[in-house]
């Protein structure tokens, strides 16, 4: 009787792990720094002000494909690309999202919220950068490696579903840059576009 009473708890239990796991959605498998960035869609449009580093800064937790200092280091601007896969079409918006959040949360060092993204206009970010989706996040000392030197960080995600995520930020230590922008800052803003 115990044998029998173990074997259907088993297979109960059993059943529930199957369960559970066919709701399961990975979440992440949709996007992957790309392996040749000449292979992502997009093209840079720095604006005179912005000197282009070499190699690229290293972000600790993530990488940066490419970085630029403007207006004589007042503020950085780092890209860190993300390709589409292309493996779960319906799910793409989600897992955009799950991916900004958990990017986001790294640069800043604790765990960022929706309710703290804010979203472009969906005709601007098609005009403008050629994206599908967009958000934006203002971060005050964060406190991560990849941010380490810098007291404020304006991070940017822009989405096309095919191609992928482009995370931009704005690095610096002086508050007016982000909060009174001068000419250059405006046209580093419009310093990307997919293609």
């Amino acid at each position: 009787m115990k044998n029998k009473a173990a074997k259907l708890l088993f297979l109960f239990a059993f059943c529930l792990l199957f369960e559970a796991n066919a709701q399961v959605i990975p979440y992440g498998a949709h996007f992957r720094p790309p392996t040749i960035l000449d292979d992502f869609s997009i093209n840079y449009l720095p604006c005179r002000e912005m000197a282009q580093v070499f190699p690229a800064r290293k972000g600790a937790e993530l990488p940066v494909h490419r970085a630029y200092i403007a207006e004589k280091g007042k503020y950085e601007v780092w890209y860190t690309l993300f390709a589409d896969t292309g493996n779960s079409g319906k799910n793409s918006a989600a897992e955009y999202a799950f991916y900004m959040l958990n990017c986001a949360s790294l640069v800043a060092g604790r765990n960022i919220t929706m309710a703290e993204m804010t979203a472009f206009n969906a005709a601007d970010l098609k005009k403008t950068f050629g994206a599908d989706a967009g958000h934006s996040c203002f971060l005050q000392m964060p406190h991560s490696a990849y941010a380490k030197g810098f007291a404020y960080v304006q991070l940017q995600f822009f989405y096309k579903q095919g191609e992928g995520i482009v995370m931009r930020a704005f690095l610096t230590n002086d508050l007016k840059t982000l909060t009174t922008p001068a000419k250059s800052y405006k046209s580093a803003f419009n310093s990307f576009k997919f293609r």
